[in-house]
């Protein structure tokens, strides 16, 4: 029995269909090298156990009291069978050692190996490197052998590690390790137990994520049972992770027919829930979310107006997009890392843009978690923002084909559309009906003659859609599906009633002023923030706080050329969402590279809850409107500055 032949009977004794095609093209093999396999792994078992090829796929009918001895055979010299590499080999010895309550000698952990006791000893330095990348040590006594020392979360974390690395060495590793590591039964029981608890708290977890909490679920009680516990000093009892968590335990338990938990194994699998899950819940502490969530909010401007989509996303859109950055910066503050192997070689091929963009502002990000962010991290916003910008192209547009060579020609458009675009052709008519035809309907108008419509965008095209064709098909359909997001956020707007103040709600001529005088940005913030506390919406404290916000994480609010927007926690001393602002008779440098100097600074007084965020996008699109800016410059007198803000919500 060879290693693909073990794997295959692995797989099978799990009760799991396996795709020919699949299997055929993982092992690069025929489907007769296929059959020799079933035939050799059929003449080693009893005649009861069938493998059998059916409807595409490799099944097994092995009746119960047959598992077990299909499992001993398997197992009985598995290492053996399996040649591992070094590197493996020092995964199994340390995993062998993490599990033992006792001392293990170097000819235990060779005869298991089926390897030579110099082969084990010449590799403990390996395994020590490895070890104290956990946390851990290895100790050695004479007479005694090798044991682990460490704490027991460190050693939990050791063990999960290893069997999670074995999915990116070899599939047949993985099961071997698995195997060491918890009995098929009980496996079931926790599987059913977290599909349960995922469905009833609504967790939406990836089956990487999920897998790993299954394993840190079968570590845990594999240790319990051996009497290794955790400790906690402190341990929060609230919330729905904790309940998610003590539910989940105690089912396996009950079902498993175990002794009770002690309540700190409870706390320790709901810190795994926390790192595991999708970054979707507040999980944050409301003072820490808020506090990241401005910081936040200017990387989230700053990524958008790089990539020219300030204009078109949603309010409810970038609020999401902000959650979901405050979130994962949260986690990573507590050292927690995204469950998923997110990145991907080509996310930066694929949207190079934003990719750009967020590698360009990360510093951001960086300075409030205070460590560079990592690759998964990364890619996880460039995959939200990715998320925001494929909103943009989502239903066919709505297009009139005007065909002067008759309806055969336009077929043959059609079908050489379809495979490019995802167009809905309304209808297809010749150039002298276009006035009667449902023009009135289409969002654009592809035409094989030259035409004059003003109202609407016209390619023209050539019978045979020629490359330049679709390349300027390409260029109009992204500007349909800027227009229709402009439209749509502005009946959001009108029509929700739930929808945010809008700015010049938030804002009065008393709190503006126009042609300040100011020496320094320390200076230009306090002249704005001072508009806020006069007009009863802030205390003095809460312009400290956005001084001391930016002297520690630099000029983050300057995300606009000459223009910043200050603002702080709404537990640092602001009382009321308000807006207030400040024109400089001499603009003064924040220290930005490229964004200095400034002479418009806004200050936003802040507000539990996420109004102040919707508050601070709709600012974030009038400033970035050039020709906005341009009128603004020539404002004489307040009340025409708000006048100009209401024309443009």
């Amino acid at each position: 029995m060879n290693t693909r032949q073990a794997e295959l009977l692995f797989r099978l004794l799990a009760d799991k269909e396996i795709e020919m095609s699949e299997w055929m093209e993982h092992y690069r093999i025929s489907e007769r090298t296929l059959r020799n396999d079933i035939q050799t792994l059929e003449g080693l078992l009893s005649r009861e156990n069938r493998i059998f090829l059916r409807d595409g796929k490799i099944r097994a009918e092995f009746p119960e009291e047959s598992r077990k001895a299909i499992s001993e055979m398997i197992s009985s010299s598995d290492f053996y069978r399996y040649r591992l590499s070094n590197e493996e080999r020092i995964l199994v010895s340390c995993l062998m050692l993490l599990c033992s309550s006792t001392y293990r000698t170097a000819g235990d952990l060779a005869e298991i190996l089926s390897v030579s006791w110099n082969t084990v000893v010449n590799e403990i330095p390996q395994m020590k490197e490895w070890l104290g990348t956990h946390g851990l040590t290895l100790e050695s006594r004479n007479k005694f052998g090798l044991r682990v020392e460490g704490e027991e979360t460190a050693i939990r974390r050791a063990i999960s590690d290893i069997a999670s690395d074995g999915g990116e060495k070899s599939r047949m590793f993985s099961m071997l390790v698995r195997q060491m590591l918890y009995q098929k039964e009980v496996g079931r029981i926790v599987e059913r137990a977290v599909l349960t608890y995922e469905k009833a708290y609504q967790m939406e977890l990836s089956d990487a994520s999920f897998q790993k909490i299954v394993l840190d679920i079968l570590i845990l009680f594999k240790r319990v049972q051996e009497s290794h516990y955790v400790t906690y000093e402190e341990c929060w009892k609230e919330g729905w992770i904790w309940a998610a968590a003590e539910g989940i335990l105690e089912t396996v338990r009950r079902q498993a027919g175990m002794a009770e938990l002690p309540e700190d194994e409870v706390f320790y699998l709901a810190q795994s829930l926390k790192m595991r899950i999708p970054i979707q819940k507040g999980l944050l502490e409301k003072r820490e979310q808020d506090d990241l969530e401005m910081m936040a909010v200017s990387f989230a401007c700053s990524v958008c107006m790089d990539c020219e989509m300030e204009t078109q996303i949603s309010n409810e859109t970038l609020a999401y997009l902000v959650r979901h950055i405050a979130e994962m910066m949260g986690r990573s503050k507590e050292g927690e890392q995204i469950a998923e192997n997110l990145y991907q070689a080509k996310l930066e091929q694929v949207y190079p843009r934003i990719f750009q963009a967020v590698k360009n502002h990360r510093y951001l990000l960086e300075k409030v978690i205070a460590k560079p962010l990592s690759r998964d991290e990364t890619a996880y916003l460039v995959m939200n923002f990715a998320v925001a910008m494929e909103e943009l192209t989502m239903l066919p547009v709505k297009t009139l084909l005007v065909c002067s060579t008759g309806k055969y020609t336009a077929l043959l458009i059609k079908v050489k559309l379809k495979r490019h675009f995802n167009l809905n052709i309304i209808e297809s008519v010749p150039a002298h009906s276009v006035r009667e035809s449902r023009i009135h309907e289409a969002e654009l108008v592809l035409s094989t003659v030259p035409l004059e419509i003003a109202e609407k965008p016209v390619v023209r095209i050539s019978p045979l859609l020629e490359e330049k064709d679709i390349l300027q098909i390409h260029e109009q359909i992204e500007k349909v599906y800027r227009r229709r997001f402009e439209e749509g956020v502005k009946r959001e707007a009108r029509g929700s009633e739930l929808a945010a103040p809008s700015l010049t709600e938030l804002m009065s001529a008393t709190r503006i002023r126009l042609d300040a005088d100011a020496a320094t940005w320390e200076e230009a913030i306090r002249e704005a923030g001072d508009l806020l506390v006069q007009d009863g919406m802030a205390e003095p404290r809460y312009i400290d706080k956005m001084i001391q916000n930016i002297s520690r994480f630099g000029p983050y609010i300057v995300f606009v050329p000459g223009v910043a927007v200050a603002h702080a926690g709404w537990n640092d001393g602001s009382w009321n969402l308000a807006v207030s602002l400040v024109r400089l008779r001499t603009p003064v440098a924040f220290g930005h590279e490229k964004n200095d100097p400034v002479q418009w600074v806004f200050c936003v007084g802040t507000a539990e809850g996420n109004e102040h965020v919707a508050a601070l996008f709709q600012l974030m699109k009038i400033i970035t409107d050039n020709q906005i800016r341009q009128q603004m410059e020539d404002i004489q007198k307040p009340e025409e500055l708000l006048e100009l803000f209401r024309k443009n919500e």
